[in-house]
């Protein structure tokens, strides 16, 4: 999501940088031709920082002094990891002056962070999913996939217990770790059934694509999935429920191989929320809109599709992720 910021204020007459520690680095997880930077940078007057949710106190040390600088935060259940839980008098930096405000993924993130810090400049920007990569697909086969990345004593549960219950009448796991996107997408379009374990979530990327990809999802929201996880095309689980989740799965099972037509339409319904609300062009419209009200230019933009660079000047002061 860093590296598609950067594009987009790119491509919209802003000029930023993705700011990697190792020269000569950059993903390859995913394709990108963003513009990267490594090792240290000459900071100046008009230069504008941002930061991710996860930065300690020496690492916000750091930025040259009055350097105005923005969080953006993807995961607000993180927020605070950092810092102490003694209310000692330390450096926090949702309370530096030379905070020009904070970027969040969902509207749950929004209304943590507005109720935490209620004087803070927030915007909520959505991710993107690639609708090159996850989309419904022409054929789905008795596959259950998850990602094994959080909670895996509550995804170890599940997963036992799914085995000796023995009622997923064929239906096969496949655990999904450290994969390029490519990779990962062609699985879950693969796939019938996802299972999410990730909570907490600012937004729960991994839940939203395997919907776009055509899979019946369930399991956690993580919190910051509330607003996708409908309960019309989704079977969405508090987290450590673990009886509950078995149970869903099983359901989902039953309803993929008993009442087919029906589950398919409520897949498709979810591919079709899913691309339609977290498409790039929206997720540009509100990149630029929030960093137009940041640097206080103009916030009359015109709705979807945004001016191409072509029609709009390089605006400084530049912005390093």
């Amino acid at each position: 999501m860093i590296y598609r910021h950067v594009d987009v204020l790119n491509e919209h007459g802003f000029s930023a940088a993705v700011l990697h520690k190792t020269p000569g680095f950059r993903c390859q997880w995913f394709e990108n031709t963003t513009n990267v930077e490594g090792g240290e940078i000459d900071v100046n007057d008009s230069t504008i920082i941002v930061t991710p949710e996860v930065y300690e106190q020496d690492e916000y040390a750091r930025i040259p002094k009055n350097v105005p600088f923005v969080i953006f935060n993807q995961n607000v259940y993180y927020t605070f990891d950092k810092f102490s839980v003694n209310f000692e008098d330390e450096y926090f930096p949702y309370r530096d002056p030379n905070l020009l405000g904070v970027m969040v993924v969902s509207e749950d993130s929004k209304h943590y962070i507005h109720t935490a810090f209620p004087e803070l400049n927030i915007h909520r920007v959505r991710c993107s999913i690639n609708p090159d990569l996850f989309y419904f697909p022409h054929k789905k086969t008795n596959q259950i996939c998850f990602l094994a990345r959080k909670n895996l004593s509550d995804l170890q549960q599940v997963c036992q217990i799914l085995r000796y219950r023995n009622r997923l009448q064929g239906f096969r796991f496949v655990r999904v770790l450290d994969l390029p996107q490519a990779e990962l997408a062609e699985i879950m379009r693969e796939s019938a059934i996802f299972m999410s374990f990730g909570d907490p979530e600012g937004f729960g990327l991994p839940a939203a694509e395997a919907m776009a990809a055509g899979c019946l999802t369930v399991g956690y929201h993580g919190r910051g999935g509330r607003e996708f996880f409908k309960p019309e095309f989704s079977y969405p689980i508090e987290r450590g429920d673990i009886i509950g989740f078995v149970e869903a799965v099983e359901q989902a099972v039953e309803d993929w191989t008993m009442r087919p037509d029906e589950t398919i339409a409520k897949v498709k319904a979810a591919s079709k929320y899913i691309r339609e609300t977290y498409s790039p062009a929206n997720q540009a419209q509100d990149i630029v809109t929030a960093w137009s009200k940041l640097l206080n230019l103009s916030t009359e933009l015109p709705s979807v599709p945004l001016p191409s660079p072509s029609q709009t000047s390089p605006i400084d002061p530049p912005v390093i992720f």
